[in-house]
């Protein structure tokens, strides 16, 4: 699962995280306050929902 992964996550770091300053990992608190006591789950991906619906 990882090396199928890779690449949308390197592209992630290159693309969002190095123009935006955006975590490519985020816990669930920094989308919605009220989910601090969530620790085991996390977003993976664009902070753009619009951008992360395109194909």
């Amino acid at each position: 699962m990882r090396a199928s992964l890779l690449p949308l996550i390197l592209s992630l770091v290159e693309e969002e995280a190095a123009t935006t300053g955006e975590p490519v990992v985020r816990p669930m608190a920094y989308h919605a306050s009220g989910l601090d006591d969530i620790t085991d789950q996390f977003f993976l991906g664009p902070h753009d929902a619009e951008r992360a619906m395109r194909p």
